[in-house]
């Protein structure tokens, strides 16, 4: 029996063929398989670090909220949706009286609003 033929890949960034070719990204696709990009070991340090797919999906979901959970929060919170999503950073409730002067029975309107929004 003969010896197992090593592989022989193009460099996506050189196109010389290389002996020791270096997977440098993974393509996935939706349907059927997807491939490998490879390229030679001299320029493969230029290429990012090949992320774990799995990773990635993980860190997706764990920061992804829905809107009927950021819609919870902002009512508990007193901050308006958009602050509870993070697209602000300093957000402090207001409470919004229907007179400068409440009379002790009266109870305050709060408002979902917060000082970077107008009321």
């Amino acid at each position: 029996m003969s010896a197992a033929r090593k592989p022989v890949r193009m460099c996506v960034r050189c196109a010389r063929i290389t002996d020791d070719p270096v997977v440098v990204s993974e393509v996935h696709q939706a349907t059927g398989p997807g491939f490998n990009v490879y390229a030679c070991s001299t320029c493969a340090p230029h290429f990012p670090p090949v992320p774990d797919v799995l990773d990635l999906l993980e860190e997706a979901l764990a920061s992804r909220r829905t809107t009927e959970e950021i819609t919870a929060d902002s009512r508990a919170s007193g901050r308006t949706q958009e602050c509870e999503s993070g697209e602000h950073d300093e957000c402090t409730p207001m409470e919004v009286y229907e007179s400068d002067d409440p009379a002790p029975d009266e109870l305050p309107f709060f408002s979902i609003t917060c000082t970077c929004h107008s009321a």
